[in-house]
């Protein structure tokens, strides 16, 4: 049985949890309505003719034949040329009413105008995950100073570069996206309902649903293993945790390039949680009091001070110190139910811990992309879980388990190369 320390065995759980806020910029459409000039005008002309007028006292005489032949041509032109003007006008509005018509019935056909996307941006964009958030690379302290409140040995704090991006599930993988894919029922909150973290998965069943959704979307399988037998997905039966009897001989993986879903590294994991964070949680430094007071965890993270349940099938834990709650049982929540990150990622502190790719083993120094260590023979959780003391439930802390334990506080979340 798992206590507060986290212990399960020689295991500890870890934990981790930060703020990395990350986004990726999705091609926009370039809307609007494309106005069409207003109607062309039309006009009136008016022409007036003017006659000769009676002069007062004597008349002074007629005109010449020259003058009246004068007079004759001129008003003639004047009228010709008022025909012409009229009908240039005419033709002229003709005109432009029927280029004024084939211009919008262009702009119909032609429909909204786009903005042209790089193929690079529209390759970014058909490929990008639901669900998931887009890490950018950077660098950054990995483990935790000497001074941090519940700090372990194991922290040693370096940097750690992470060069290439990667998208990382914004929630824990759900009791719902295992079922539907996969086909079996191996948590032990089966009552929490399909919203809350699978869990009592081993880190060998972890590997197989992220090859299985690869498989399923057409992508490439980051992990070969070989020699695989017993149940997938078995779970304990009534037992909230037991050693799983499906292993696998040998897992080896295919490199970061691969573009389909992985497990994340240890330092992917934590670069994730920090967003940006040198404190303990995401929210700020954790100061523990007793065994479960850490008042910075409550509004981001299920943890042993706040894990009260109502459904039928949570743990009891009427004994446990400093729970705050009247709830005799406790366990798993539905996800997204507490404030997440800086970079939109739920439950990276609490709720379950989390499996990564990485053996535990000591720290390597400065590094790019660090894989972990090459061999052991536990694998690193975290994140910390509603089981956990609040030391625990910090970006640092790291946990080790068998690969092939399922027990009822370890699930994981997936990830992809960009």
């Amino acid at each position: 049985m798992l206590d507060g320390s986290g212990r399960a065995g020689t295991s500890e759980p870890g934990v981790g949890g930060g703020s990395q806020g990350t986004g990726t910029s999705e091609p926009g459409v370039e809307g609007g309505s494309q106005g069409g000039g207003s109607s062309p005008g039309t006009g009136s002309q008016s022409g007036s003719g003017g006659g000769g007028g009676g002069g007062s006292g004597s008349r002074q005489g007629a005109p010449g034949e020259a003058d009246q032949a004068s007079v004759r041509r001129g008003g003639g032109s004047g009228a010709r040329t008022a025909v012409l003007v009229a009908v240039l006008l005419v033709a002229g509005i003709g005109l432009a009413v029927l280029l004024y018509q084939d211009r919008t019935n262009q702009l119909i056909a032609a429909g909204p105008r786009v903005a042209r996307v790089s193929e690079a941006e529209e390759e970014k964009r058909v490929s990008f995950p639901a669900g998931y958030v887009f890490v950018t690379p950077g660098c950054f302290q990995m483990g935790s100073p000497s001074s941090e409140d519940g700090r372990s040995e194991d922290e040693e704090m370096h940097e750690v570069c992470v060069t290439r991006g990667y998208f990382l599930k914004e929630t824990e993988v759900t009791q719902g996206e295992w079922t539907a894919l996969m086909g079996s029922y191996p948590s032990y909150f089966t009552s929490c309902g399909s919203d809350c973290p699978v869990e009592r998965v081993s880190w060998f069943e972890a590997v197989a649903y992220a090859n299985a959704l690869s498989k399923k979307e057409g992508l490439e399988q980051c992990y070969t293993v070989s020699g695989c037998s017993g149940a997938l997905g078995g779970g304990c039966g009534s037992e909230l945790l037991c050693d799983g009897d499906y292993e696998c001989s040998d897992v080896s993986f295919n490199g970061l390039g691969c573009k389909g879903y992985r497990l994340p590294t240890e330092a992917e994991w934590e670069f994730a949680a920090r967003a940006g964070s040198r404190t303990s949680t995401y929210a700020g430094e954790l100061k523990i009091l007793g065994d479960n007071i850490g008042r910075v965890l409550d509004e981001i993270a299920w943890h042993r001070r706040n894990s009260g349940v109502s459904y039928s099938s949570g743990v009891e834990c009427i004994g446990w110190n400093d729970k705050p709650h009247s709830a005799s049982t406790c366990g798993t929540h539905a996800v997204r139910q507490k404030r997440p990150n800086a970079w939109g990622f739920y439950d990276l502190l609490g709720n379950v811990l989390e499996w990564t790719w990485d053996w535990y083993g000591d720290y390597g120094g400065t590094s790019d992309d660090p894989l972990g260590a090459s061999r052991g023979s536990d694998r690193v959780g975290r994140g910390g879980s509603w089981l956990n003391n609040a030391r625990i439930v910090r970006a640092a802390n790291r946990s080790w388990f068998d690969p092939g334990l399922r027990t009822g506080n370890l699930g994981f979340r997936l990830c992809r190369s960009q």
